[in-house]
């Protein structure tokens, strides 16, 4: 079984690692995210943002917020599992990989953690050109210690986790719908669409307390807890606060079912 494991692994890896679109991706990611950091870089320069607050600095890193509270480098991560999972269909190599491991809940084991690999890296680089296009272009005001307090970093582990975890949701998706657009449609729909109509309609249609309640209990809003700081200031602990823990676990939960539900298609499906 160990043996099995580590053939598959480094099939996976090889195979993801040969593509360009993959290194595509990847490479995305960090530019999307350092050009949104040039953008911002530009509020601190004219004043209207301060290198004091935290939360500015942690917006600074993370290129802010598409619409809600998600970033673009959550969104691409998820990009990336949708790709690694769906690259088979999409060559055509299903069979292929079928005969090189024709085991395949050991197949599913070894991509998932691919992606998660893939993903993790993605993130950590993304924040690395965004502190290097920050330093270089705030200059002498700019240094370690800006992040070092108020939680920064426990709140860049948190986008690092989350961008882990939508990356693996990517994977479920794809692996359960076979088809790589649509995979790509259904995980941008939710946090782009789906998410920002319910919330909308729940508090246009309902002044009451639960509908608020309800909003922030929706997968990509709950989880966007873990990449927020606890107070504008910075205080308190970002990743595991009870609001941050409890916002994984409710994504967790949509990444769990996702898993299973592409897992059992895998496992039941001819090729």
């Amino acid at each position: 079984m160990k043996a099995t494991m580590v053939a598959a692994l480094r099939y996976e890896w090889l195979r993801t690692r040969s593509v360009r679109s993959t290194w595509g991706l990847l490479v995305g990611l960090a530019v999307v995210n350092g050009l949104a950091t040039l953008s911002i870089a530009q509020e601190f320069l004219n004043g209207s943002r301060s290198l004091a607050l935290p939360d500015d600095v942690l917006r600074l890193l993370t290129g802010g917020s598409i619409v809600g509270s998600v970033s673009a480098v959550t969104l691409l991560a998820g990009l990336i599992g949708v790709l690694v999972g769906g690259q088979d269909q999409r060559r055509g190599m299903s069979s292929t990989t079928l005969l090189a491991i024709p085991r395949r809940g050991v197949l599913f084991g070894a991509r998932l953690l691919v992606t998660a690999c893939w993903a993790m890296v993605a993130a950590v680089a993304a924040l690395a050109v965004s502190y290097v296009v920050a330093w270089e272009r705030l200059g002498a005001r700019w240094g370690t210690g800006v992040i070092t307090r108020g939680h920064v970093v426990a709140a860049l582990a948190g986008q690092v986790v989350l961008s882990v975890l939508t990356a693996i949701l990517g994977l479920g998706l794809v692996t359960l719908l076979r088809r790589t657009v649509l995979a790509a449609v259904a995980l941008l729909s939710l946090p782009l669409l789906i998410e920002p109509a319910v919330h909308r309609t729940l508090l246009h249609d309902s002044g009451a307390g639960w509908a608020r309640s309800v909003v922030d209990y929706l997968p990509f809003r709950a989880a966007s807890s873990m990449v927020h700081l606890v107070s504008v200031q910075g205080g308190g602990s970002t990743l595991w606060n009870s609001s941050a823990s409890l916002g994984g676990a409710l994504f967790l939960v949509l990444v769990a079912a996702a898993l299973a539900a592409g897992g059992a298609m895998l496992l039941n499906r001819d090729v």
